[in-house]
């Protein structure tokens, strides 16, 4: 599915994905702000890995299906908590580009 989302290196909005994207944004723009999230983590001034440090410190303290969202001017954070998501067995639902900062949202997932 195409998503609505900000190029970072263009700043363009586009319907197909960069390459340099990250993988898994399956949810439309009106489908990741609607979304209510259980934590929300400003991590806006926290330069990287400070975002995907804070994504994983929040994920401990929420229940499997809760939504976290992360907020960060990071432009490599996006495609970080992504990769750590998937590889963490988390669910990366999208991001997009709202009130100045990436909005990153993952949903919880228990592990065996």
């Amino acid at each position: 599915m195409a998503t609505d989302l900000t190029n970072f290196g263009t700043g363009v909005a586009s319907s197909q994905p960069e390459k340099d994207e990250p993988e898994g944004t399956d949810m439309d723009k009106a489908g990741l702000t609607a979304l209510k999230p259980k934590r929300v983590i400003d991590a806006r001034w926290t330069p990287c890995p400070g975002p995907l440090l804070e994504a994983k410190d929040g994920i401990g303290h929420l229940k499997e299906g809760d939504v976290l969202e992360i907020r960060s001017h990071d432009p490599g954070a996006p495609g970080d908590i992504s990769a750590w998501a998937r590889k963490t067995g988390h669910e990366f639902l999208g991001f997009i580009t709202s009130q100045g900062c990436d909005r990153i949202f993952i949903r919880k997932k228990n592990h065996l």
